[in-house]
């Protein structure tokens, strides 16, 4: 909207009819008109740069919550569903995925924790199994900073206790894990958790 002082200092209506036009185009203004103009733009271009955030901030939010980022409405994720996903992932990668394959078109690492309780669980409900030795297997087990004890992990892989001890402790040695100990118990019986050992430029 043109006011009376913006008419009386540019005195024309060249500048009034650029200004009703709301195209934000300063030719043909005069100084005091273009300055207007200008004021107009910047606070157009501000609103969308706010929208364009909050729709990045809303499309990280689904992509964290395992949910589409084009934010077409999905029900939440159940079992049997995220099975089916692993098992297209293995069809579409051409190998058993890992938990670096989660995110993007897949759902996130997150979601099959909360629904599994870690990776590797929800790798072996969907019958998935890598052509790793049993090292490999505790040491995927404990990826992103977990720390288990040697029957924690022996359950969730499915290999006897004795054998988890003995290469934890051998894994130990190697300098690839680490444990705290912790005493439970009336007895104060001590049991150690395990957890890898952080490497530069890991």
């Amino acid at each position: 909207m043109t006011t009376n002082a913006t008419r009386r200092r540019c005195n024309g209506p060249t500048c009034i009819a650029i200004l009703r036009r709301d195209n934000d185009d300063p030719d043909g203004l005069c100084g005091a008109c273009r300055m207007k103009a200008t004021d107009r733009m910047v606070a157009r271009l501000r609103e969308q740069m706010e929208e364009r955030e909050a729709k990045e901030a809303e499309r990280q939010a689904r992509i964290t919550a395992g949910l589409p980022a084009n934010g077409v409405p999905r029900t939440a994720y159940d079992r049997d569903m995220l099975i089916g996903i692993l098992h297209r992932m293995t069809d579409e990668l051409g190998r058993v995925p890992t938990s670096d394959d989660c995110g993007g078109q897949y759902p996130s690492r997150e979601v099959f924790h909360r629904h599994f309780g870690s990776w590797t669980k929800a790798r072996l409900a969907a019958g998935l199994t890598l052509s790793a030795n049993t090292r490999d297997l505790i040491l995927e087990c404990l990826a992103d900073g977990r720390a288990l004890s040697a029957a924690e992990i022996a359950e969730e892989i499915g290999r006897a206790r004795s054998l988890i001890s003995r290469l934890m402790k051998d894994l130990e040695k190697r300098g690839r894990l680490t444990h705290t100990s912790s005493r439970t118990g009336q007895q104060g019986q001590s049991t150690f958790h395990y957890s890898l050992v952080e490497r530069d430029g890991a």
